[in-house]
């Protein structure tokens, strides 16, 4: 399972090609259909796992129904996807033809309460990995890449700049996505995305689901860092070499894949300093729980390489270690719903505390 918010079109190919040497490792791609169709319950059984798939958790009600073409429509293949990738790893095994190959589920997006299951209940050598970015470098990526989408052509983030921006309450109102669902790893990694059911689920869902990662802050980073530590792979777009490292040592392959088309920090050169700084300072009140996050993912980054240079042998799940997590004062900041970013008195100039509608 090839888990990613970003960079994940360029690893996931690298993935399908395999290490240098041209070893098969990885290389089930599973086509994707197309268009809108009806799923009402989608049940398959692979490995130890039993399927039964309608997006009801928790925080939903009712079946899906309609699916648009995009990320739901994938998810709901997942398990049929797996198992036919299951039934020719065994195939071929049978038949003694390249016994180390492993089926792959290479696609985008995956929220955590999707990829829960598949750890749980898949054999042992199904792999979950996943790709960080910078929040601050992620932001200006989305921030660039809205403003030449058609929904926001009568928008006031065409007419701002992304300092700004960050400083607009409306503007951010807005557009969300661009700095919230576009970077939000926590939510992602704590399996409370709303993206995840964007045209699929309900409206009651999506805030169901921003009201439980906004409700315990301390507790949703809990989980997100527990999530975290299941995943066999975590790499920063940022340091790619680095991250090729890990991988490839997590593969167990001679060789790292190459990753090709890998668009990182050239819009970032385009801004001064001290604009950066500003930006950054911003986003750490607009999303504190993902700059806390990336930080504490960045640090074990390092650790986990500096004991590769000692020799250590490499974990492919790490036990969660002692984390002192930030209190809700601690992270300070805001809170926000679809409709409403709720700050302090720090935030928006110095505006007093209030709901920003």
């Amino acid at each position: 399972i090839h888990v990613a918010k970003s960079g994940g079109t360029a690893f996931r190919e690298a993935l399908l090609r395999g290490p240098k040497t041209g070893e098969n490792a990885l290389r089930f791609q599973p086509n994707f259909p197309s268009g809108a169709t009806t799923f009402n319950a989608t049940t398959f059984a692979t490995g130890r796992l039993h399927w039964a798939y309608t997006k009801q958790n928790a925080l939903e009600m009712g079946s899906v129904g309609m699916v648009p073409q995009g990320e739901s429509a994938w998810e709901l293949q997942v398990p049929r996807l797996l198992a036919e990738a299951a039934e020719r790893s065994r195939c071929r095994s049978q038949r003694k033809q390249d016994s180390t190959m492993l089926p792959c589920l290479c696609t985008l997006h995956f929220d955590f309460s999707v990829v829960q299951p598949l750890l749980q209940s898949l054999p042992g050598r199904v792999l979950g990995f996943a790709i960080l970015r910078n929040p601050l470098q992620r932001y200006l990526s989305h921030f660039y890449f809205a403003r030449k989408l058609d929904w926001t052509a009568r928008l006031r983030i065409r007419s701002l700049g992304p300092v700004q921006y960050l400083y607009h309450p409306a503007a951010l109102l807005d557009t969300l996505m661009v700095w919230q669902d576009g970077m939000a790893g926590t939510a992602w990694l704590s399996g409370l995305s709303v993206h995840v059911g964007a045209g699929s689920t309900r409206k009651e869902s999506d805030e169901a689901r921003m009201s439980a990662l906004f409700r315990n802050r301390t507790a949703t980073l809990q989980r997100a860092v527990r999530n975290y530590h299941k995943l066999t792979f975590v790499g920063l777009l940022e340091d790619l070499d680095g991250s090729l490292r890990l991988l490839r040592t997590a593969l167990r392959w001679p060789q790292a894949p190459e990753v090709q088309q890998l668009n990182v920090g050239t819009v970032q050169q385009k801004l001064r300093k001290e604009e950066l700084v500003e930006i950054e300072r911003a986003l750490r009140v607009l999303i504190p729980m993902d700059l806390w996050l990336y930080s504490y993912v960045s640090a074990d980054f390092r650790a986990r390489l500096a004991a590769l240079e000692v020799g250590a042998i490499y974990c492919a799940e790490s036990e969660v270690p002692q984390v002192h997590l930030p209190s809700d004062a601690d992270l300070g900041g805001c809170i926000a719903s679809r409709e409403a970013v709720q700050c302090g008195a720090d935030v928006f100039e110095g505006q007093a505390e209030k709901d920003l509608r």
